[in-house]
């Protein structure tokens, strides 16, 4: 998800906002809302639907309006005013995010339950992480899979792809099957970066995106084998307390690591 859209006019972003409102005072709705919509090529705009809540979405509204949309909601929810007015609202920047699944795009997206054994975040100027996992957190196949929201903003969209893309590239999850290559390669397609794209994109593209280098196969198979070692080694218990045994898990990393080498 991204806002503000490279592609919609200022005017329809307002007459699209306006029909919100009215349609919110229609039913006498009081708190928040989110109303979708779907807008055709000519810049016409269709109602979709509308949720009585928050969406996953809101932390790039929050980042380009610098607003506190849980806060807001709990307040009104309290019998309290809104902190603001409509006309103090203002967009600065742009503000992408990315769900971060447990599941697997090189099979159709299925979910990937599982033991998280390792994690590394990404850091840096614009980089919001809602996350909602830890190490050793069992991702359950009864829920959704999702694990984290990756929200970068910058001053403009060249500064705010830039920064997703790094972020992308420095996130790291360790034992279930995630869809950050997806991602990663998903943002590196031209029609992304121009802003040319519509609800074809994933059809049209996955193809190219999910297409790994051949110098990178061999990488994926090594960091496979090793997530793959230190579970077994979860499940079997073994005590890592003595020197000794540190000593024997390198080594055992090191020989099954040099076996996929060659």
């Amino acid at each position: 998800m991204w806002s503000p859209s490279p592609f919609i006019t200022e005017e329809t972003r307002q007459n699209v906002c306006n029909m919100a409102v009215q349609l919110a005072k229609s039913v006498g709705y009081y708190n928040a809302g989110t109303v979708e919509c779907l807008v055709d090529k000519h810049q016409n705009y269709y109602f979709l639907e509308m949720n009585t809540r928050l969406q996953v979405e809101h932390p790039i509204t929050e980042e380009v309006t610098q607003t506190d949309l849980v806060k807001a909601q709990i307040l009104v929810a309290q019998g309290e005013e809104l902190p603001w007015k409509q006309e103090e609202l203002k967009q600065t920047g742009h503000a992408f995010e990315c769900r971060v699944y447990a599941e697997d795009p090189f099979h159709n997206f299925r979910p990937a339950p599982g033991p998280v054994v390792e994690q590394q975040y990404p850091h840096g100027p614009g980089i919001r992480l809602d996350n909602g996992i830890f190490k050793g957190y069992n991702i359950p196949l009864e829920y959704d899979p999702i694990l984290s929201k990756l929200v970068v903003w910058g001053k403009d969209r060249s500064e705010a792809l830039t920064r997703l893309k790094r972020a992308l590239s420095e996130y790291r999850v360790s034992g279930p099957k995630t869809n950050l290559y997806f991602h990663l390669k998903a943002i590196e397609q031209k029609a992304f970066i121009e802003g040319k794209y519509d609800t074809h994109f994933i059809d049209q593209y996955l193809e190219e995106i999910l297409k790994i280098p051949e110098e990178g196969k061999s990488k994926a198979l090594m960091i496979a084998a090793l997530t793959r070692y230190l579970l077994d080694e979860k499940k079997q218990g073994l005590s890592s307390s003595t020197s000794d045994q540190k000593e024997s898990s390198a080594w055992l990393r090191a020989g099954r690591l040099r076996q996929l080498g060659n």
